[in-house]
């Protein structure tokens, strides 16, 4: 089962696929934007062959704006990997933080730190990468293969993963 992951936003999207974490950051504007990010997650669906795609699930902000735009982001990711007939799921922020850290309110720097020592062979070169890149140990860990120690902690996060049943037959996800 293949895994890829994304950490959806506007600016700056984190990608993980096997042994590749990375971001995209589109220098144009508006929906030309949106048409790239939707390009990048297509071709790392594609790329990695993905049976299953993790997504950071939005989190709408104090500006509405923002968050207009955001949701989109997330709206064409999800209809893109639909496209593809790629099954997806969406793990809240919080989730993402307690399955690396044990923390729900770990830092940046922290979740960037701790991507890198646990992936030491695969470069994580910025912050969106590495959330992407905890996304992706999570889809791996839901596929029942653990590429971080399986704590209690990481088992209870991952236990918080909201999916359908449809989903978790169809990939053969740990309940």
């Amino acid at each position: 089962m293949n895994v890829c992951a994304f950490d959806l936003s506007l600016t700056r999207t984190g990608i993980a696929t096997p042994g590749r974490c990375y971001s995209v950051a589109p220098k144009v504007k508006g929906t030309a934007r949106l048409a790239e990010l939707r390009k990048a997650v297509v071709h790392a669906a594609r790329a990695s062959q993905a049976d299953l795609a993790v997504i950071e699930r939005v989190v709408p902000g104090p500006n509405a704006i923002a968050g207009q735009g955001l949701a989109g982001v997330g709206a064409i990711a999800r209809l893109a990997l639909w496209d593809l007939g790629v099954p997806f799921i969406e793990v809240w922020p919080v989730h993402v933080k307690q399955f690396a850290a044990n923390d729900a309110k770990a830092d940046k720097e922290t979740m960037l730190g701790l991507a890198r020592a646990a992936l030491p062979l695969t470069p994580v070169p910025d912050h969106d990468a590495g959330d992407a890149a905890w996304l992706w140990l999570m889809g791996m860990a839901l596929t029942r293969r653990w590429l971080v120690p399986r704590t209690g902690y990481r088992q209870i996060a991952l236990a918080k993963v909201e999916m359908s049943d449809g989903t978790r037959r169809r990939v053969r996800l740990a309940s």
